[in-house]
């Protein structure tokens, strides 16, 4: 910054910082959380990641010498949220799927994918993790229909909110050992999915099926050009032989012909005698 006055020796304007004295009225220092009165944590950035396991704190104002109370709950919408947006994730897999392998009777086209067994496979597997009984959960909440999803008349996933908010509030616990415990659906959907990713997985085995297939397809594709090329020379070879042998073929006529003419010209002057 520039003195306005454009002499920063006097004591006018910026200047007069220069001769001031200041002094420190409070050192910065870290932020500090007491907890219960006995363990005291300390934070450079006013975030505490470390005070409560599981727990993330921000500090945003300071109340020295007045204890605050904080309440950690379960974010029951928040599951609600993400087991929506499963089902819905679910249900576009499964439309890709029909789309890729069902046939149209009424038009008579067939998806990309129709009679493919890997697809299937792909689909089956997973609606059975679906409906399968969970080891290890309890036997009020085993099944994901036990928590309101359930497979629909049109193959497609529902979710019942109501009967999975009354799951949640009358024993979370036994919720979450469902979902993901160590033998929970989205440990098993995670194993199944990485099974058919991996590098000798399912697609991988399929994707070099189709790889190996338009390779076959290429020199197959190849050698019928070649084909082609020595079947169009060889038709090429036996055009010009049959213009040659027609060229031929008229000389000849022609000959024939003026031969006759002589022949008859000499039997009608003998007559004529």
């Amino acid at each position: 910054a520039n003195d306005s006055d454009g002499n920063d020796l006097d004591n006018s304007g910026l200047s007069a910082f220069l001769n001031a004295n200041m002094s420190e009225k409070s050192q910065a220092r870290n932020a500090e959380l007491l907890i219960d009165d006995d363990y005291t944590v300390t934070s450079s950035n006013n975030v505490f990641a470390d005070a409560i396991e599981g727990v993330t704190i921000t500090a945003v104002s300071t109340n020295v010498g007045t204890n605050e109370t904080l309440t950690i709950g379960l974010d029951k919408s928040e599951i609600n949220t993400r087991l929506t947006e499963f089902v819905e994730a679910f249900n576009t897999l499964s439309d890709t799927l029909n789309f890729l392998t069902d046939y149209d009777i009424e038009t008579q086209e067939a998806g990309l994918l129709t009679g493919d067994f890997a697809a299937r496979t792909i689909e089956t597997q997973i609606r059975r993790t679906m409906s399968d009984v969970i080891e290890g959960a309890s036997s009020s909440y085993s099944t994901l229909a036990s928590i309101g999803i359930t497979t629909q008349r049109d193959g497609s996933l529902g979710l019942d909110a109501n009967k999975l908010s009354s799951a949640l509030n009358s024993n979370f616990d036994d919720v979450a050992e469902l979902l993901a415990g160590d033998q929970g659906i989205v440990k098993t959907l995670d194993d199944k999915l990485e099974s058919f990713l991996r590098s000798d997985g399912i697609l991988a085995s399929r994707n070099n099926t189709f790889l190996a297939q338009l390779k076959d397809i290429d020199e197959q594709r190849e050698q019928l050009n070649l084909r082609m090329e020595s079947f169009e020379q060889r038709l090429r070879l036996q055009y010009t032989n049959l213009d040659i042998l027609v060229g031929q073929l008229q000389s000849t006529g022609d000959f024939v012909s003026q031969q006759l003419d002589i022949i008859k010209a000499g039997i009608t002057g003998k007559k004529s005698n």
